[in-house]
């Protein structure tokens, strides 16, 4: 059993390795937002500026491969759009893809997020006027 799974619908020690079953949850999935060289993780942003989306999840449907997810974008006030987000290798655990700002009227933050309900995870950055 993977340290970080846990079943909600099966006892524990018959849990998978890649918590892929429904009802489990990765207590470790992060989202955090990093510059365009994936350096230096980031709190504001301008319109058109690009930005890295990191996405750590367990998400394995193939461990031989880089597999792929999302996460949903919202500008706070518009509805929240899918983006899709690459693992950075096969069976790393980490998703990654450059975003470009668009120009927005009348917001404050971008919010990022990943899950649902009691499981979401959200990183939100302040867009400069």
């Amino acid at each position: 059993m993977d340290a970080n799974c846990q079943s909600v619908l099966r006892a524990p020690e018959v849990c998978p390795p890649t918590c892929r079953e429904y009802g489990t949850t990765n207590t470790n999935q992060q989202i955090k937002l990093f510059d365009a060289d994936y350096k230096n993780e980031i709190t504001q942003v301008k319109p058109g500026q690009t930005i890295t989306i990191e996405l750590k999840a367990v998400l394995n449907q193939d461990w031989n491969k880089a597999d792929k997810g999302w996460v949903e974008i919202s500008n706070g006030k518009s509805s929240a759009q899918k983006f899709e987000v690459i693992e950075t290798g096969p069976n790393t655990g980490i998703f990654t893809e450059k975003y470009q700002i668009p120009e927005v009227k009348n917001s404050d933050d971008l919010v990022v997020s990943y899950g649902y309900i009691g499981f979401t995870e959200i990183a939100s950055v302040k867009i400069a006027k």
